[in-house]
């Protein structure tokens, strides 16, 4: 029997969740001592673990969210809001002597600035995230995890190794864990820019290949989306689409591929359905709501 016979997947998801205020801007980011209008603001569920969790929820797989502590000011929305999306978060713990993790986040098509305390909470001696839960780990189709929490979030990858459950990760150097371990690792542009400047891009995908097991994924924004499975290099270019809001697309793409990875679909068709899910996000605002459809997703993939 497959897996797409049997009965519902799960998925362990671990990392950032947190409560994001979302201005849309009516002519972009402005420049300094200048007036710009704010046209719509949401208060949704953010985060790069929030949005992949509530993604793979709505299309079907059981879904556990873990990582973050939930705060004062941000227990109720969050619980409310993953609650509705059927989001398990009977791992979370709360402190109410804690704000809770926020941002504030100004989108003016395809830029977006994020404002938060995230600095000042990872420097703090105290840590407002959780531990692996190495039970959930095991009992999971596929794990789902942010580079943050350093090793906490290694923690969490050599947990899936043990286990055996492939896990899906993003932004990580071709030499840690989080990248050579994975069922499939997504590295951003942005994040290439910020530690590999200088490098040539096939060039380092190789540096990848070469130590990593599972899939690696180049992205690039709007540009080529560059992949390699058992040191074969492909690409496929992104679905063109209008713009709206460029914030959770990355933590889209994630989703989508973890989802392919559960399903143990090959490797182009887990690349479309990251690139599929994103486009779709994409074009709407806030973030990832409306969250787009399994149907929606899987339409646009064959459409590629």
């Amino acid at each position: 029997m497959s897996k797409s016979e049997s009965t519902s997947l799960k998925a362990y998801v671990y990392g950032m969740s947190l409560l994001s205020t979302i201005h849309q801007l009516k002519s972009g980011y402005p420049q300094e001592d200048t007036y710009e209008e704010i046209v719509r603001t949401e208060t949704v569920p953010g985060g790069e673990a929030a949005n992949g969790a509530i993604l793979l929820a709505k299309w079907g797989l059981e879904t556990q969210l873990d990582g973050t502590h939930l705060g004062s000011r941000t227990r109720q929305a969050l619980l409310a809001a993953f609650g509705n999306f059927g989001v398990d978060c009977s791992l979370f713990n709360y402190d109410p002597s804690f704000d809770g993790w926020k941002d504030i986040v100004l989108c003016g098509g395809g830029t977006r600035t994020v404002f938060g305390w995230f600095q000042a909470l990872f420097s703090s001696e105290e840590k407002h995230w959780n531990e692996v839960n190495r039970e959930a780990v095991a009992a999971a189709d596929v794990v789902v995890l942010d580079p943050f929490f350093g090793e906490s979030s290694r923690a969490v990858a050599e947990a899936a190794m043990e286990a055996g459950t492939p896990f899906v990760s993003v932004d990580a150097a071709y030499d840690d864990v989080l990248a050579t371990g994975a069922a499939a690792i997504v590295v951003s542009g942005e994040y290439r820019d910020q530690h590999y400047a200088g490098f040539d891009k096939r060039d380092l995908l190789n540096r990848y290949v070469e130590v990593c097991s599972g899939l690696v994924v180049f992205t690039s924004g709007e540009g080529c989306i560059s992949y390699a499975k058992d040191g074969e290099v492909r690409s496929v270019e992104p679905y063109s689409v209008e713009v709206v809001d460029t914030l959770a697309a990355g933590d889209s793409f994630r989703a989508g591929v973890a989802y392919a990875v559960a399903q143990g679909y090959d490797a182009e068709t887990t690349v479309r359905y990251g690139a599929s899910t994103a486009a779709l996000v994409c074009g709407r605002f806030p973030s990832i709501h409306p969250v787009p459809s399994l149907e929606e997703v899987e339409e646009l993939v064959r459409r590629f």
